[in-house]
């Protein structure tokens, strides 16, 4: 069988180039976990964030302390900002770091 060293060039070439998307599609996988995580954790604080507005309305219904209740809601909404905050940069990053990922071998 007959090769020349263009064919066998092309062959490493192909190689590399399957190794970089190979690659490539690892990190963007890795990056969309994390995305997803980032999802559920939102999720969940909203959950406890939700929970803890009811118990302290529930406390505010039963000793009209509104005073109580408006530092309970300004709690709550700072730290789901800061949840989104955190999301927000999850994102972000994952996009910046799939933009600069190099496929090229």
């Amino acid at each position: 069988m007959n090769t020349n060293t263009s064919d066998n060039l092309n062959i490493a070439d192909s190689g590399k180039y399957q190794a970089a998307a190979k690659s490539y599609q690892l990190v963007a996988q890795s990056a969309a976990l994390a995305v997803q995580d980032a999802t559920d954790q939102l999720r969940n604080l909203n959950t406890v964030s939700i929970a803890a507005l009811g118990m302290g309305l529930a406390n505010y219904l039963s000793s009209g302390n509104k005073d109580e209740l408006e530092g309970l809601t300004k709690e709550v909404k700072a730290i789901n900002e800061g949840g989104i905050n955190g999301f927000t940069a999850v994102g972000n990053n994952a996009r910046e770091i799939l933009r600069g990922f190099s496929t090229n071998a």
